[in-house]
């Protein structure tokens, strides 16, 4: 089996001296500096937004651009570039037991080689001209793959990638028989309602008087959207096209390359892609459609080489779970805990958990956390995501605590004659209260007797979290009104 990528976080506590601005995001990257996604200016170079450094530098381009250096490497960097040859949004799309696709944008037709296997040197190449995905065949289920893209232009410009890392599923982390199904308001994916398995791509006909016209999905009748992904298992290597029966919009891409677009209002239509030459095997299938107003319908069909046109049977397709490509958070085995600063809490900085991705290494990781934590538990929640668009969550306790015990300043003894056999009334001075964390810590003394006349004023000091402090009195040390949580004695004579 694979080995995830390990993205290791630590617990820092920090104090006003190194603040973090509001605004920024943390960036956590593995050690070896390897970037899942990111983007290439005209000198080469990693274009970041982030507001935070790299370990591998920073310098800034001619336009006063932050850029990162070292993540990615230019044959002719130029930053006067009148025409720059960028490559960007470098990712891994998708991914079957196997094969990958590795999806980008460049600014330019360019050649595009992907050298890819079980470690970084490499040892399988694909190779590809204009067009912006390349399939990665002949991976096995279950592993880990590095892999590096370069892309070169007709002025010999070339753009490449660091080595970065894929992983392959395993055959329990496909369902096979079924596509992933993903249902929205509105005609751009704009409110997600429900994502279920399905059968194929094939809902028929429904109208706004039909119980049923938004696919039984809770997102209609009318302007809703969907999105079907899936891998389709090529039974032979061969031509294969594509027909798509839709109402209202529909897009159609295999192995990442669009085959159908017509991302409009339609009624009834047909839309057919050209004759694609596909290797035996598993192959990546997404669909996007979206119901105006009015009938919806979506039906897909496909031509095998050397077959009749038929739709998508149980058997063709599959889909991988989104658990195998979420980044996966790993609890920490402590609790965290700092120290109060004051009544408001503490101010502090915490580094997040360990995260793992074979997908991306470049995972980003963010917090609600507050600029102050007030005292007693808070739930932090931590948000990772990578390249391909896939969240996780994770939520644990930080505490602020009040461990240091409050602070009674002594006062000298208080000597007065006495006036009367039953006593007498003594007006007793208030000493000096020192608490960090509570603003106002309760204060109290009574008056106890050793039996022989002297007679003493035992002060009591509590704080919120009634901490214990014994301090001895200057006449009886032993008088049993000296207890817990915070006293000291004052001899009356």
């Amino acid at each position: 089996m694979y080995r995830p990528v390990s993205i290791t976080g630590l617990v820092l506590a920090c104090s006003l001296a190194c603040p973090l601005p509001a605004s920024a995001q943390m960036v956590v990257r593995p050690l070896h500096s390897s970037f899942g996604r990111a983007d290439i200016g005209a000198n080469g170079l990693i274009v970041t937004a982030t507001g935070q450094s790299s370990a591998v530098g920073r310098s800034t381009t001619a336009d006063g651009a932050q850029v990162h250096v070292g993540g990615w490497v230019s044959n002719n960097p130029s930053l006067s570039d009148d025409d720059p040859f960028r490559l960007t949004d470098v990712r891994v799309s998708a991914v079957t037991p196997d094969s990958a696709i590795i999806a980008f944008n460049v600014t330019h037709e360019a050649e595009a080689v992907v050298l890819y296997g079980p470690n970084a040197n490499y040892g399988n190449e694909v190779r590809v001209n204009r067009q912006e995905a390349v399939r990665l065949p002949g991976l096995e289920g279950g592993d880990l793959y590095h892999w590096r893209l370069q892309v070169t232009d007709a002025e010999g410009r070339r753009r490449r990638t660091r080595d970065l890392t894929l992983c392959t599923p395993g055959q329990d982390e496909i369902t096979a028989g079924l596509l992933e199904a993903s249902y929205y308001r509105g005609r751009n994916f704009d409110e997600h309602v429900v994502t279920r398995p399905e059968v194929g791509i094939d809902q028929p006909a429904r109208s706004d008087n039909d119980r049923d016209s938004d696919f039984r999905t809770g997102a209609g009748p009318d302007n809703f959207s969907a999105r079907y992904k899936g891998i389709f298992r090529a039974a032979e290597t061969g031509l294969y096209s594509w027909r798509v029966r839709h109402d209202d919009g529909v897009r159609l891409s295999v192995d990442g390359l669009l085959r159908i677009d017509q991302w409009q209002e339609a009624r009834n239509a047909l839309a057919s892609g050209a004759a694609t030459r596909l290797e035996r095997g598993w192959h990546s299938l997404d669909l996007d459609f979206f119901n105006g107003e009015g009938q919806a319908l979506i039906r897909t069909d496909m031509r095998p080489p050397n077959g009749a046109l038929r739709t998508l049977r149980s058997d063709d397709i599959a889909y991988v779970g989104d658990e195998f490509y979420r980044p996966t958070f790993q609890p920490r085995d402590m609790v965290v805990q700092f120290e109060c600063s004051g009544p408001d809490g503490a101010r502090v900085q915490i580094l997040p958990p360990e995260v793992l991705d074979c997908h991306d290494p470049n995972v980003r990781v963010s917090s609600d956390q507050p600029e102050r934590l007030p005292l007693g538990g808070t739930r932090i929640v931590w948000t990772a995501e990578n390249s391909l668009g896939y969240v996780s969550r994770y939520a644990e306790e930080v505490e602020i605590v009040d461990s240091r015990p409050p602070q009674i300043q002594p006062i000298d003894p208080v000597t007065v004659e006495a006036r009367s056999p039953q006593g007498t009334v003594v007006q007793m001075p208030t000493p000096t209260v020192l608490d960090v964390c509570d603003e106002a810590p309760e204060l109290s003394y009574e008056v106890c007797t050793d039996g022989g006349g002297a007679c003493q004023a035992c002060w009591t000091l509590a704080d919120e979290d009634v901490d214990e402090v014994r301090i001895a009195g200057t006449r009886n040390p032993d008088c049993d009104c000296v207890r817990s949580p915070s006293r000291f004695g004052v001899g009356v004579t």
